[in-house]
């Protein structure tokens, strides 16, 4: 008798083409829609306008969310670089969740959250500018506090 440990077979061949191919053409798809996000982050970083003083604050929201967006990227390529390089064809992987995983939805989560906020930001201003009812301004504590106690659902 052979002392060696067992060995797991490879999955047959079509087993998981749909999900990781589906996976696959996410991240892709994913990687060129950050192409487009470059470019509009590029162009409207290059704004000049001397009478506009919030625009500095604006600029530094759409670089935050730029390296959030970056790091959700890079996070995805490595969770797809763990399951389909690392263990490729490895069924006995498929029930561990990697750490990028878990780390993107927490990046996903201050995205939304940032976004959230740089619009109740808008609400407030424009409530503000056009000197309408007060009760526009509090909108925007709404939309934080709301934003505030949403949560992302890991399935």
């Amino acid at each position: 008798m052979s002392t060696d440990a067992p060995v797991v077979p490879l999955l047959p061949e079509n087993a998981l083409a749909n999900t990781y191919g589906a996976l696959y053409i996410c991240v892709v798809v994913s990687a060129m829609l950050f192409g487009l996000t470059n470019l509009q982050a590029f162009f409207y970083l290059r704004i000049q306008n001397p009478n506009n003083r919030s625009l500095i604050r604006y600029k530094l929201a759409v670089c935050w969310l730029w390296i959030l967006d970056a790091l959700h990227l890079a996070l995805v390529i490595q969770l797809v670089y763990f399951y389909l390089v690392e263990h490729f064809g490895d069924g006995t992987i498929l029930d561990q969740v990697v750490w990028s995983f878990r780390l993107q939805i927490i990046i996903s989560t201050l995205v939304v959250y940032s976004v959230h906020c740089l619009y109740a930001y808008r609400v407030f201003l424009i409530s503000r500018a056009r000197r309408v009812n007060e009760k526009f301004a509090y909108l925007a504590c709404i939309v934080v506090f709301l934003a505030s106690g949403e949560s992302p659902q890991p399935s």
